[in-house]
């Protein structure tokens, strides 16, 4: 069973993420926040983060950074609604193992 860290400021797309993980078998821990979630990698040290780019504070480009740097071997998979080419290389650069955009209406 993998312990999976999801960080996203939007308790729906957290609630709803958390489902599916937990549907196959997996642990979901969530974070409202950047901060919450560099706090959680050190006390809960997750096999993969699933993280927003756009929240209030710090954004998810600087907690991925900060993350890498924290725990070097962590596996990070941004999942945002940005689809611009620019987005992508900045999460990458930043150390992001992936990148998935969230559908919108």
């Amino acid at each position: 069973m993998a312990k999976i860290l999801t960080i996203d400021d939007a308790m729906f797309m957290r609630r709803v993420i958390g489902k599916c993980i937990r549907q196959t078998g997996n642990e979901c821990i969530e974070a409202r926040n950047g901060r919450e979630g560099l706090e959680m990698i050190e006390s809960e040290a997750p096999d993969l983060v699933i993280l927003d780019l756009v929240m209030p504070g710090m954004d998810g480009l600087e907690c991925c950074r900060r993350m890498k740097e924290q725990s070097p071997s962590a596996r990070i998979v941004i999942l945002t609604v940005s689809r611009e080419l620019s987005s992508i290389v900045e999460a990458m650069k930043s150390g992001a193992s992936g990148y998935l955009t969230k559908d919108t209406p």
